[in-house]
């Protein structure tokens, strides 16, 4: 049988590896849900790539220089997509005015 410090090590590293496995699927999920298409057969990363790619001719170099500081902050793994959120959303505003 297990006994002594081997059975809490195996016991903590149990847990840790339940928890890190929720983790990484928790946000594997939610990427998955975004991919879905909705009632008008986009997704929500269909509509964010549409309002980038039809507002592109709206950003200034300022805009863009506006908006690399705006995401650098954000860690250097998840900057492309906080970019892409963003700017998706700004498009969104600029093509509805």
């Amino acid at each position: 049988m297990l006994e002594g410090w081997f059975l809490w090590f195996i016991l903590f590293w149990v847990i840790m590896m339940v928890v890190l496995l929720s983790i990484g699927g928790f946000f594997m999920f939610r990427k998955f849900l975004k991919r879905l298409p909705k009632e008008d057969g986009r997704s929500e990363l269909d509509w964010q790539d549409y309002y980038i790619e039809n507002s592109r001719h709206l950003w200034s170099d300022e805009n863009k220089q506006f908006l690399n500081e705006l995401v650098s902050p954000v860690p250097e793994l998840f900057r492309d997509a906080a970019k892409a959120k963003i700017a998706g959303k700004i498009g969104e505003l600029a093509l509805k005015e």
